[in-house]
């Protein structure tokens, strides 16, 4: 059983990894500036996609993170209420999309919110992990920063600096299991 509450996350990254860069490469207008939620609020198709990651690898990621690595790391109860943040809004931003109004700031609150608490849990490993993965997570934590920033200094090109942010995310995650293997 461990195996698998260990494994889930690897099976989640890749997924999401793989579906949203497809979603991206198929439906990415370069004619008009978009975040990852507006290209999958373009169609039903992409909505459907953009729900089925959510859920699915968000759950698999979150299975690792609460039941594998959370109790593994001094400070359990910071690390879950951190990665319960990103869980939740993840899941709400499969519900709430990106079409402006008063439905797109909400979306907008959840999806920044879930950023921060991915930087957080980042900040949380790099803090808690014994020093070369400690290391690793410092090393992803700037980047994340660094596209974080790049997101709101270049909005021309979100979709291109947030894409890297998730997946550092992932990663860091993916190091968290290893690391406590």
């Amino acid at each position: 059983m461990q195996d698998v509450i260990f494994y889930a996350a690897f099976l989640g990254s890749f997924i999401s990894t793989t579906a949203l860069i497809h979603m991206v490469i198929r439906e990415y207008d370069q004619a008009h500036h978009q975040t990852l939620s507006e290209v999958a609020a373009y169609s039903k198709r992409n909505i459907n996609e953009f729900r089925i990651v959510l859920w699915v690898c968000g759950t698999l990621i979150s299975i690792t993170m609460l039941f594998y690595i959370a109790p593994r790391l001094q400070g359990t109860g910071v690390i879950r209420a951190a990665w319960v943040a990103v869980y939740v809004c993840e899941m709400l931003l499969g519900i709430i999309h990106a079409v402006g109004g008063t439905q797109g700031k909400l979306h907008k609150v959840f999806a920044y919110t879930m950023s921060y608490g991915m930087l957080l849990t980042t900040l949380l490993f790099a803090q808690r992990l014994p020093d070369g993965f400690a290391a690793a997570e410092w090393v992803l934590l700037f980047a994340m920063l660094g596209f974080g920033l790049l997101t709101i200094l270049h909005k021309a090109k979100f979709l291109f600096y947030e894409m890297p942010f998730i997946f550092l995310s992932h990663v860091t995650i993916l190091i968290a299991a290893i690391a406590l293997r």
